[in-house]
């Protein structure tokens, strides 16, 4: 199965929002209201949580059925931070396309290049 970078994106939004106090977590198999994502199975959810935790952008553990999560790991905020607007998002994914592939680093990189850029333009600094 391909890696579907608009399903991690919206995964990432919907497992920030989940309340999971410190020291606790929660399993998630995939098809749970709180991560259901419009046009999306429930084992395609599954397969994505599991590239998340060992892409590295979860703090949790492989449960075999599901994903035990703590938080979003910090790669997971950054990566989230960088592609969160929504028009940042559409000229990344417009770009990467254009160069013909990516990795979730270079979205990420080309995304903060992106919003780099609006900052300057806003402020004026360099």
């Amino acid at each position: 199965m391909r890696r579907d970078m608009e399903l991690v994106r919206s995964l990432l939004l919907r497992l920030e929002e989940v309340n999971i106090p410190p020291g606790a977590n929660i399993t998630f198999y995939g098809y749970e209201d709180e991560i259901a994502v419009d046009g999306y199975e429930p084992d395609v959810i599954a397969l994505h949580l599991f590239m998340l935790l060992d892409g590295g952008l979860l703090k949790g553990k492989n449960m075999g059925q599901g994903v035990m999560m703590t938080d979003l790991s910090w790669a997971g905020h950054e990566f989230l931070d960088s592609v969160r607007d929504g028009e940042v998002w559409r000229r990344t994914k417009d770009g990467a396309t254009r160069a013909g592939g990516f990795t979730i680093g270079l979205l990420g990189d080309l995304a903060k290049a992106i919003l780099k850029g609006e900052i300057v333009k806003h402020t004026g600094l360099p």
